[in-house]
């Protein structure tokens, strides 16, 4: 969300929209010229052919599964640009050099540490500092020496780029999958000790596994919305066996009482419709496209919404009510957002 107000900030404030904004002031100043914002931008200049496919891997049937590229404006201050790794490394460099649009006054202020990521380190990497975020960069030190860059993720894309000032030695690894996020820090860390001559049985690569690893307590939620995976309906199902669910009750008005449409002035509108016998919203319209499947839990406004994301798919549950008056549905809460406790609220809109 910060990065989307941060792009509309530059666009009001340059009189541009942000794609040309990014062109005038950084890929053509680095000419950077297979560089542009949204892969409809790349289509448009003739990369087309050039694009990758990104891949998605389903557990299923074990295989991959090609996705399409679409564009992204909601999200467009935290990615959504289309390069090359030849066109990146030239952004690499300018960091390094502090050349072109990087001016030291610049660099001072993207590479300034704001905050830490893992204060309590507990799984930190040997000889490593903890990570503290600046402004779109991590920044961390590795046997004494500043490393300083970024993991990119987005379904079935993963990558990072690197530097390291004190050398004037960088990176940029790009791979067409999710796995390719994991992969590439992984090639980042060789690449560093290659770098350093750090011994290879020394190297925090190869640091032995705890007997007793530490739990990972974070949840990854790939569309920013606060879902749990259902987790115990997923294993029983692996066991053969059925989930137990408290049987649900009939909603105490009829479906069609709820089907409509709903707004909320920040993430627009949702369709709420029937679809066998169940309420359904296609929400596959947007960037980061997904389907709710409603499941009724009590009284007729409590509901597990099965989230599908329109990419990786999937089955995690939302929480979900609707608010009733007077017989008649007047809102829809979604909680969406892991940090707020607080419901997203869309206000049914009348028909006149």
């Amino acid at each position: 969300m910060m990065y989307t107000v941060a792009s509309y900030l530059v666009e009001v404030k340059s009189e541009r929209d942000f794609g040309t904004f990014l062109e005038e002031r950084f890929f053509k100043p680095l000419d950077m010229s297979s560089t542009g914002l949204q892969p409809s931008s790349a289509q448009s200049r003739g990369f087309g052919t050039r694009m990758a496919t990104g891949y998605c891997w389903n557990k299923a049937d074990s295989t991959y599964r090609g996705l399409e590229n679409p564009d992204c404006p909601e999200g467009q201050g935290a990615g959504s640009i289309i390069t090359s790794v030849n066109d990146f490394i030239k952004w690499v460099k300018a960091l390094i050099n502090r050349e072109g649009p990087i001016t030291q006054k610049v660099y001072e202020g993207l590479t300034r540490m704001r905050a830490f990521i893992n204060p309590n380190a507990t799984r930190r990497k040997r000889y490593t500092s903890p990570v503290a975020y600046a402004a779109g960069l991590d920044i961390y030190y590795y046997r004494g020496h500043m490393v300083a860059g970024h993991n990119g993720v987005f379904s079935g894309w993963g990558g990072r780029f690197f530097f390291l000032p004190d050398f004037e030695f960088g990176s940029v690894i790009i791979g067409n999958s999710e796995g390719g996020n994991s992969v590439a820090s992984i090639l980042a860390r060789r690449l560093i000790d290659n770098f350093l001559g750090v011994e290879e049985e020394t190297a925090h690569h190869n640091k032995p596994k705890s007997k007793s690893p530490i739990p990972n307590t974070q949840s990854k939620s790939k569309v920013n919305y606060a879902v749990k995976k259902n987790q115990e309906h997923h294993k029983s199902k692996e066991n053969g066996q059925k989930p137990q669910y408290s049987p649900p009750q009939p909603p105490k008005i009829p479906l069609s009482a709820y089907i409509g449409s709903y707004w909320n002035p920040g993430y627009h509108g949702l369709v709420v419709q029937i679809r066998d016998d169940m309420l359904f919203v296609d929400a596959t319209d947007r960037s980061m496209g997904f389907t709710l499947t409603f499941e009724h839990v009590l009284n007729g406004t409590q509901y597990n919404a099965h989230l599908s994301d329109r990419l990786d798919g999937g089955d995690d549950l939302v929480k979900a009510e609707f608010l009733i008056e007077n017989g008649r549905v007047i809102k829809l809460g979604l909680h969406l957002e892991m940090e707020l406790k607080e419901m997203i609220w869309f206000e049914k809109e009348v028909s006149c």
